[in-house]
């Protein structure tokens, strides 16, 4: 990246109102680029007159999501390498404000999608941290568990299974220490909501994780 100026004489031929198709512009080694214009971007130039430019990219997380542009309309005003430095953080910070603001959206997008897997699944449905506390379940859970919705936050799972702990726990501890979805293994036992009856379940448990691919929990 380095400072450039228009080269009016060479791509404007000096004279403002009879703007060709095309600009050209000069950068520190002499190097005449040339850009085709269509007629709304040529009256845009005319109106601006631009005597000095930087481009920049914008930087984020690694990617490039775009490019900074400033442009110097005041005569006699070139930008320098101080000029270019101030730029440069401009567009880092402007990238990463950017990124961020995509970011949101996604996990809001994110969040949306759970929200109604957590209302609408018809199988109990929970997820767990690395320590095997309860971050969340769904109403179906709930109702196998005997314990309401808005409880379950916090609580150890060896609480929540009731005499079924002995057999799901080992399932979960596998899953975390793995890395590897165990799926549909059979369990059979009484649920605490309805102590003394037998009854056969599925369970499977599966890792989620973070994007750097660190395990957040089951």
């Amino acid at each position: 990246s380095q400072p450039g100026e228009v080269d009016n004489d060479t791509a404007l031929g000096g004279d403002l109102s009879q703007i060709p198709s095309y600009i050209g512009v000069r950068g520190r080694q002499g190097l005449l680029v040339r850009f085709d214009l269509d007629e709304s971007e040529t009256e845009t130039y005319r109106r601006l007159a631009p005597r000095s430019y930087m481009i920049v990219p914008m930087p984020a997380r690694g990617r490039i999501i775009g490019a900074l542009t400033l442009l110097s309309m005041r005569e006699g005003r070139h930008y320098g390498d101080a000029d270019l430095d101030f730029a440069q953080h401009l567009g880092r910070r402007f990238a990463l404000a950017v990124d961020n603001a995509r970011l949101y959206d996604e996990a809001e997008r994110s969040r949306g999608l759970l929200d109604t897997l957590f209302a609408s699944a018809p199988v109990g449905l929970g997820f767990f941290d690395t320590d095997l506390r309860c971050v969340r379940v769904n109403e179906a859970l709930a109702a196998i568990d005997g314990v309401p919705v808005e409880d379950h936050a916090g609580m150890p799972l060896a609480e929540l299974p009731g005499p079924l702990a002995d057999h799901v726990i080992p399932l979960f501890r596998h899953a975390l220490a793995s890395g590897e979805p165990i799926l549909e293994q059979e369990v059979d036992g009484s649920a605490p909501a309805v102590p003394g009856e037998p009854r056969h379940w599925l369970v499977s448990c599966t890792p989620v994780r973070g994007g750097d691919g660190t395990v957040l929990g089951v």
